[in-house]
């Protein structure tokens, strides 16, 4: 369309010629839209109904507060039993000590 007729109402071929591709280059046409979701696949969504089942941020905010608690504990009873570890090693080396000790004084008094 030239600038002269600018004033001048659309004719069918400017339709054709101007509008509709223009149209096609913003909007989506039929073709565009074949690989989306249809109303046969939208029945397979979740409804909200559906929804009303599921946890919400409320009921995941308390799971995840249980598992931090629960953490907590499993990480102090591994850092207890490294800790009881270590004293039962002592404990095993002073016991493998005093039976060498006893083995001797044994050895010295029947001697």
């Amino acid at each position: 369309m030239s600038k002269a007729i600018d004033n001048q109402p659309l004719t069918i071929k400017d339709i054709r010629e101007v509008l509709i591709p223009a149209m096609e280059e913003v909007f989506a046409t039929k073709k565009d839209l074949e690989n989306f979701v249809t109303k046969d696949d939208a029945l397979n969504f979740a409804t909200k109904a559906d929804l009303e089942n599921f946890a919400t941020k409320d009921d995941i905010n308390l799971v995840m507060n249980a598992l931090d608690k629960t953490l907590k504990k499993i990480e102090d009873l591994i850092q207890e039993n490294t800790m009881q570890f270590s004293q039962n090693r002592r404990f095993l080396d002073k016991l493998e000590n005093h039976e060498k000790r006893i083995t001797n004084l044994e050895q010295h008094a029947f001697s």
